[in-house]
């Protein structure tokens, strides 16, 4: 729909110029914006998909068969150990998130535990990556392209700090 806002706050019609305007001020604001009320923060969707559909595809994101051996390899078992670090206060505020971006690794994120001071903002207090593994890195064994090392050869996500 050329020439029209597709914010919600404005049904008039605008040049093609000023929609693009319109469009990169929402985008800043959402990327700008405060997540207060998110416990866990996924800061690149797109790759968050990816990779999620890449651990699928190769039965890496959890287990098929309901069983627990091993399942630290499996990239639901690190998200889910990450969202261990959150955590709410007596009174359902949010003290302790997660966010999780893109990392240079293949497959991989990045992450930080962000904490609230007392003044209600928020510090990183944990840095850390969840990499992904394989035949691709020698199984962690430190050399490219991930750059990190497994205390044993492994094929899946590890979290790394």
């Amino acid at each position: 729909m050329r020439g029209k806002s597709s914010a919600t706050f404005s049904e008039t019609p605008i040049s093609p110029e000023l929609d693009v305007l319109v469009r990169a001020d929402a985008l800043a604001a959402a990327l700008c914006a405060p997540h207060e009320d998110k416990m866990l923060i996924i800061e690149d969707q797109k790759h968050f998909d990816n990779v999620v559909a890449y651990a699928k595809e190769h039965g890496l994101y959890e287990p098929t068969d309901g069983s627990k051996q091993d399942s630290r390899r499996y990239l639901k078992d690190a998200l889910d150990r990450l969202e261990g670090f959150t955590r709410m206060n007596e009174k359902g505020e949010i003290v302790s998130r997660v966010a999780i971006y893109a990392d240079f690794a293949p497959h991989s994120f990045g992450f930080t535990v962000d904490a609230r001071d007392r003044d209600g903002n928020w510090h990183a207090s944990l840095v850390g990556g969840v990499i992904f593994h394989g035949a691709h890195d020698g199984g962690g064994n430190g050399g490219a392209p991930t750059y990190s090392v497994a205390i044993t050869s492994a094929t899946g996500w590890l979290i790394h700090t």
